[in-house]
């Protein structure tokens, strides 16, 4: 629960976050993933409500114990790490703390977002766009690695890219991933850990609602129009 809500990332679903992370640590006080969603939390509250020094304390000493339950885990690194880059601005700590997660789990789709985040701020913005598209075929559902994909399009001038990306949040169904952009391109993705689009169909209007999929019907609303599609027989 406490990963659904965090990736969310408003104040109100990351106090609830903590909330679940603190209740795991009770039941299991060597859960080391929990204490790294602990830190995640602590300074996301601090810097999304409360500026309070003490909070990103705690996020620090709860990375910090998440390192030290699972040295061979990439969790508390990942936390760690973008503390370090969010709050104390130390960026080679941060790369450090990253780099060493991804060599423990390349495939760690929130490390490998958060890492480009660091890229893109120094510049890197290539590489960074190559690692938010690796961390998309890992997890295409990811709406927190979408908004920082399209933030990056957009701080780079490609403005219409970024909106044809990040848009109405992604559904799954019958192994395909189904997302919307805001100018009605349905783009379908074979569900799996490699990037494939399956097809793109263009529906020319205005649409900014999810889909929704009910039996076998797809369900897309776009300003003027509901559509239904369903697999041919």
């Amino acid at each position: 629960m406490g990963n659904s809500l965090r990736e969310r990332d408003t104040s109100g679903a990351n106090r609830q976050a903590l909330e679940s992370y603190q209740r795991a640590v009770a039941l299991d006080p060597k859960y080391a993933a929990a204490y790294s969603g602990i830190a995640d939390a602590e300074w996301r509250i601090a810097d999304q409500e409360t500026g309070e020094a003490a909070g990103y304390a705690r996020s620090l000493a709860a990375a910090e114990h998440a390192i030290a339950l699972a040295p061979n885990s990439p969790d508390g690194y990942w936390a760690r790490g973008g503390l370090r880059q969010a709050y104390y601005y130390d960026w080679p700590g941060a790369e450090a703390d990253f780099r060493k997660a991804l060599a423990l789990d390349p495939n760690d789709e929130r490390t490998l977002r958060d890492y480009a985040t660091l890229l893109a701020s120094r510049g890197a913005t290539r590489e960074a766009e190559e690692m938010m598209r690796r961390a998309l075929t890992l997890d295409p559902l990811a709406v927190r690695t979408w908004r920082g994909l399209g933030e990056l399009l957009i701080d780079v001038g490609r403005t219409p890219e970024a909106l044809e990306d990040y848009s109405a949040s992604p559904v799954a169904g019958d192994g395909k991933i189904f997302m919307v952009s805001g100018s009605c391109k349905v783009t379908v993705l074979k569900a799996g850990a490699q990037w494939e689009v399956l097809a793109t169909n263009d529906l020319d209007e205005e649409c900014w609602a999810t889909p929704a999929i009910a039996g076998n019907n797809l369900f897309i609303r776009t300003r003027n129009t509901l559509y239904s599609f369903a697999a041919a027989k």
